[in-house]
């Protein structure tokens, strides 16, 4: 009975592990894109429009 337990015990705890790694970097995302939203309503830089996509094209100064 404690091979079984075991075995659950490690394959249980990295699932777990990984779901709410997964759900967290979801609900970050999710906040972040909300803020990108509300900068693009108020016609700030944004997270659509970041700075690093910028210094990968040609240089445009607006």
């Amino acid at each position: 009975m404690g091979d079984s337990e075991t075995v659950l015990i490690g394959v249980l705890v990295p699932v777990v592990a990984v779901g709410l790694a997964v759900l967290g970097l979801f609900f970050l995302a999710r906040q972040k894109a909300t803020a990108g939203l509300v900068s693009v309503v108020y016609g700030q830089f944004t997270l659509f429009h970041p700075s690093w996509l910028l210094d990968l094209a040609p240089a445009q100064h607006y």
